[in-house]
């Protein structure tokens, strides 16, 4: 066994893990200068240990209640990052929604202005048919227009008194 391997093995030991995972520590970027510096890496990547020392305190200088706390810290810190993530993408979700009061308004009022356009319709249309089909044709007309922006209405508000759970909807 060459002076290399001693030393893998005896930091290996040290941590509480096989050469081959300490391997593919150094791989990954762990230090290989102290089995401190060592394990100091996979407290910073998240990776566990089971190094005691004989006098049964952890290579980090601290008991293993030490080193747990520490981790639990760290740990808490990552899923803190997460929250705080989590928190600013909910508040860009939201701002791509638009309150349910403001679409019904908006609603209202599109209903509004059709109405007064397909009023003008029969108008329009008469102008450019003979004069014996006008009262018929305008007749039908505005029927028509009465019976759809009714039914734009009827639908609209009631589709919105059946979900007034829901208080927003995307655009």
């Amino acid at each position: 066994m060459t002076k290399q391997n001693q030393t893998v093995k005896s930091m290996a030991d040290a941590l509480g893990i096989g050469e081959r995972q300490l391997f593919k520590d150094f791989e990954n970027g762990c230090p290989r200068d102290s089995v401190k510096s060592a394990l100091q890496w996979r407290i910073d990547h998240k990776i566990r240990s089971n190094a005691i020392l004989p006098n049964g305190s952890h290579p980090s200088g601290g008991s293993m209640a030490d080193l747990k706390e520490e981790m639990l810290r760290a740990t808490l810190g990552v899923e803190l990052g997460k929250l705080d993530k989590m928190t600013f993408e909910n508040q860009q979700l939201r701002e791509k929604f638009i309150e349910s009061d403001v679409v019904a308004a908006d609603l209202l009022e599109f209903g509004e202005r059709l109405e007064e356009r397909l009023s003008r319709l029969a108008d329009e249309i008469c102008d450019f048919i003979p004069a014996e089909l006008q009262k018929s044709v305008r007749k039908k007309v505005e029927v028509g227009v009465r019976l759809a922006v009714r039914g734009f209405k009827n639908n609209t508000f009631m589709e919105k008194s059946e979900n007034d759970q829901n208080t927003t909807t995307p655009h």
